[in-house]
């Protein structure tokens, strides 16, 4: 790299401008630049710093900049700030370790931080990097070594993962494995963010398989929704009637709390802790006696479909849905929110769609662009929601 004076306002008033900043070596593997306004004013400087063999260039914020009476500091503060990014670029921030482990780590500190009050939008995330990057080869990768072929293996290896755990189709196997990919992409953008990875080309253009997204639209007719409630146990089979009864998404009964429910009203409170915050439904006959008969024998803190004070997870509970499914032989298509898809399908048949938008927590745009478009004959005549209306 060619290095130029720049250390001093006259010198820099005397070089014509160009595009790129000239740069002034400061030490091995690391450069403080100056760009030249293309009409009068001040410049903006810039570092360039190495670290491992891999180079990142930045702009120098301008309020670092200390203004000092008769005296040009500026080149000076600037090294003085490119070394001190330099050193902690070295250390990875004061980790502990320096491994893709490490990072995941500190990217889930930080939503447990954001989300203290919320700990079930922290809890898929904490199981995604315990199964698929501490427990693989991946998480032992350091940081500053990662590369494409890294990725790219590790993603093969999700496919491969999941189809010796019973996937019976390739795309299902693929579709997780962009939903994995896409995770371990905000792990890595988070940390390229916060300057503990020096640059994204380890991932950035990595794609993921096409054709096999799919959206959870699909509505199971009442023989398939048979099959699996015959096949299922427990809590799940509580889960599955009370779905079809009320529409809620799979995660939100789980969060439901023995003090949430009014029996004499029939008023249900579902948390604020959910994806379209607190809001009051009023259920039906059927929906609350379930509710009472799960919630017999505890107290008002306790989970009606949980364990006392520990709710049940809702990854755990679409597992258990799955091996039902799969036992009863029926389309992996019908996952528990399709009972919820069922549910609005009908419910728009017998109310207007922005009471129904009301009632389920989601939006007219969402009524209109998604459900008018299907049909759940085989569904509604013999599961056929009690739908009451919403409550403010």
């Amino acid at each position: 790299m060619a290095t130029h004076n720049i250390k001093t306002k006259t010198a820099r008033a005397q070089l014509p401008y160009q595009k790129n900043p000239y740069w002034c070596v400061i030490s091995n593997g690391l450069a403080v630049g100056y760009s030249v306004p293309v009409s009068h004013g001040e410049g903006s400087w810039h570092l360039r710093v190495g670290v491992s063999g891999r180079y990142v260039a930045e702009k120098v914020p301008p309020e670092i900049f200390v203004s000092v009476p008769s005296k040009d500091t500026k080149f000076d503060q600037a090294c003085e700030y490119a070394r001190a990014h330099h050193e902690r670029l070295s250390s990875g921030y004061g980790l502990p370790r320096k491994d893709v482990s490490a990072l995941a780590s500190a990217y889930l500190s930080e939503k447990k931080r954001l989300h203290a009050t919320q700990p079930d939008k922290t809890r898929r995330i904490e199981s995604f990097i315990r199964c698929h990057i501490d427990r693989k080869p991946l998480g032992g990768v350091s940081a500053s070594q990662l590369n494409r072929i890294d990725i790219e293996t590790w993603l093969a290896g999700h496919v491969a993962s999941d189809l010796r755990a019973g996937t019976d189709k390739h795309t299902s196997a693929c579709a997780s494995a962009n939903r994995g990919l896409a995770q371990l992409k905000a792990i890595l953008n988070w940390a390229h963010s916060n300057k503990l990875l020096i640059a994204d080309d380890a991932w950035a253009q990595i794609k993921k398989y096409s054709g096999v997204s799919r959206s959870r639209s699909y509505i199971p007719t009442l023989a398939e929704f048979e099959a699996v409630y015959s096949q299922s146990a427990g809590v799940l089979k509580d889960l599955m009637l009370f779905l079809a009864e009320t529409g809620m998404r799979p995660g939100e009964p789980l969060k439901l709390q023995v003090q949430d429910i009014d029996p004499s009203s029939r008023i249900v409170r579902i948390p604020e802790d959910t994806k379209t915050g607190r809001r009051t439904i009023k259920v039906s006959v059927k929906a609350m006696d379930l509710l009472q008969s799960c919630s017999k024998g505890k107290c008002q803190e306790s989970y009606i479909f949980g364990e006392g004070s520990k709710p049940i997870d809702s990854c755990q509970m679409s597992k258990w849905f799955r091996k039902a499914r799969e036992r009863a032989g029926v389309d992996d298509e019908f996952v528990l929110y399709s009972l919820r898809h069922a549910w609005i399908t009908n419910a728009i048949k017998q109310r207007s769609p922005m009471e129904v938008a009301k009632y389920a927590g989601t939006s007219m745009q969402m009524i209109e662009s998604f459900y008018l478009k299907f049909d759940s004959e085989n569904f509604i005549d013999n599961i056929s929601p009690m739908f009451s209306g919403a409550v403010s």
